[in-house]
């Protein structure tokens, strides 16, 4: 027969492992819920709203390529 503090921690480390395993399961699932919500929302969007969502992700590149190039920059001159 095992030592009572054997089983307890034993018991501990299953109780630990299976709310891992459902958090796990269920942020995977919630995100598999918003890409495919995302993804009907982009489909019934009009043209115009297509054009606005992609200038909008055009803008937000382009300053991300200055600052990066900023950064590259400023490594350049040390």
């Amino acid at each position: 027969m095992p030592p009572i503090n054997f089983q307890r921690g034993l018991l501990a480390l299953g109780v630990v492992v299976i709310t891992a395993c459902g958090a796990f399961a269920g942020a995977t699932y919630r995100a598999d819920t918003q890409s495919q919500k995302e993804a009907e929302q982009i489909r019934e969007e009009t043209t115009g709203e297509t054009i606005a969502r992609l200038r909008k992700t055009r803008d937000h590149l382009v300053a991300r390529r200055r600052e990066i190039a900023s950064k590259i920059e400023c490594a350049q001159q040390r």
